[in-house]
Order: C-alpha cells, then structure tokens, then sequence
C-alpha cells in the first residue's frame, strides 16, 4: 500500500516516527478485511532532496490499480467505481 504523506516544511533534521492504524478489504470472489498497527521511523535530512529509495516507489506507485471513471446510466452522469481491491481507509494516532 502506498500512502501519499506530506511534511511540515519546518521539521528539524533527525528522525521521527510515524504510527498508523490501517484496515483494508482484499477481494477477489469474496472480501476479506484486515488491519494491522504499522509504523515507520524516516529520518529528516538537512537538505531537500530524493531518497535513493524514489525509483522503487515511483515503481510501485505505477502499479497501484487506478480509479476508473465510467459513465452512469443516469442522465450520463459519471461516478467514480474502484476495484475492491483498491479500497483503504487509514487512521493516524
């Protein structure tokens, strides 16, 4: 799962910890939910600049499956349908 996740320009350098509570549904022919507690220390450098990490994530972020719009039998109008397996709903402490 990727998670988009901006930082407050004004952090000191250093690490900080980051702690979420996630729950999903993994679906396929039937839903099955999950949830876990994850965390995860990034460490803050002094200068801006790409983690040598960014290949892997702009790797993984092109497979995530997309929102798809499709037309709505409704007066044409369209709404947003995702693949069940793409539903995440992500609580931060």
């Amino acid at each position: 799962m990727l998670v988009p996740l901006k930082l407050a320009a004004d952090l000191k350098p250093g690490p900080i910890e980051l702690k979420a509570k996630v729950s999903w549904l993994e679906c396929k022919e039937v839903c099955v939910p999950g949830k876990a507690d994850v965390s995860a220390t990034l460490t803050i450098g002094d200068t801006a600049k790409p983690s040598t990490d960014a290949p892997a994530i702009v790797s993984w972020k092109e497979k995530v499956p997309r929102t798809n719009t499709i037309p709505s039998p409704d007066n044409g109008k369209a709404h947003q349908r995702q693949h069940p397996s793409t539903h995440h709903r992500i609580r931060t402490r």
